[in-house]
């Protein structure tokens, strides 16, 4: 019998599968470089900082445009290398050979933007169910 994770884990897909086909999720990412700004200003975001970002799957948003917005300022990108075992890597999105930088080479980032499935009031997210962001958040500075 499933669990009440996987149930809203099913729930939330299917949910996330309707909206993205009524979407531009072009247009989604554009718009979410641009609300990003302001928090890049908050926090001071800019040339020697470091930020995750992600790869998305299908479904969602497209993330270049965020991307573009750090490196614009000159701060360097950070994504995730899903390893077999689940754990994350990570590779300077700059390098095209994507050289493993190490488990805890997020550690170093001012903002870590992750992708989730699902996120509550209190900002618990919910993933794909592979647990990687889940191991791999702790070893960033809070």
């Amino acid at each position: 019998m499933p669990s009440a994770k996987q149930i809203l884990r099913a729930e939330r897909r299917a949910r996330r599968r309707e909206i993205a086909l009524a979407r531009d999720l072009a247009a989604d990412g554009e718009a979410m470089a641009h609300h990003l700004e302001p928090l890049l200003d908050e926090l001071g975001i800019g040339a020697g900082d470091a930020v995750t970002a992600y790869e998305p799957i299908p479904g969602e948003p497209d993330i270049r445009p965020v991307c573009r917005v750090l490196a614009a300022r000159g701060a360097r990108v950070l994504v995730p290398i899903t390893s077999p075992s689940y754990d994350l890597d990570w590779a300077d999105l700059a390098d095209p050979a994507r050289t493993p930088l190490g488990l805890d080479a997020h550690a170093q980032c001012r903002l870590l933007l992750v992708p989730g499935l699902s996120v509550d009031h209190t900002g618990a997210r919910i993933g794909q169910a592979g647990g990687c962001y889940d191991r791999s958040l702790p070893l960033a500075d809070p």
